[in-house]
């Protein structure tokens, strides 16, 4: 477990189509990025990053931040945020950018919407494969609209494909 102030993929430069940049765990799945409430452990605003067997959890207001384009994300976990569930929280949040990949993934937590993509503008295409996506709750104004999934909110061209997307019974009403 990372979990110091410097622990965490938020990277200044991009990659390019021919030379892109790979950040791997040499064990996947042992390698967590701790934001411990403070921080994003994971923020791409650049493009050409692929990031495979990483898990991440615990952000500031959200955990996982895709914004730029050409990026995959494969083989990972997200889960937790500090704001739990306030009105403008999200586990995952992909926006403002496009061509973006999420492959065999989960992300869950309390949270206003555990996926959102499309929340930051953007004009997509992002995909998003063989996914669970669970909500677990929300803390935030309770007339707020809260989901599973919001997938198209600002942004075009959305596809999930084999997604398994659940709801905690005690989360409000949810429309996914």
């Amino acid at each position: 477990t990372y979990a110091s102030g410097t622990a965490k993929i938020v990277p200044t430069v991009s990659g390019t189509a021919g030379n892109v940049i790979t950040v791997r765990a040499v064990n996947e799945g042992a390698v967590l990025i701790d934001g411990q409430q403070a921080r994003r452990p994971i923020d791409l605003n650049t493009n050409y990053i692929t990031v495979i067997g990483i898990n991440f959890k615990s952000g500031s207001d959200t955990t996982c931040v895709v914004c730029g384009n050409n990026n995959t994300l494969q083989r990972f976990l997200c889960w937790d945020d500090a704001d739990g569930g306030s009105d403008n929280s999200n586990v995952i949040d992909v926006g403002g950018g496009g061509n973006n990949v999420f492959e065999d993934c989960g992300a869950w937590g309390i949270s206003r919407k555990t996926l959102a993509s499309g929340a930051r503008g953007g004009v997509g295409p992002n995909t998003f494969r063989r996914c669970w996506i669970r909500l677990e709750g929300h803390n935030g104004n309770p007339s707020t609209p809260t989901h599973s999934v919001e997938a198209g909110y600002d942004q075009e061209n959305v596809t999930m494909e084999n997604m398994l997307i659940t709801v905690d019974k005690f989360s409000n009403t949810i429309t996914s």
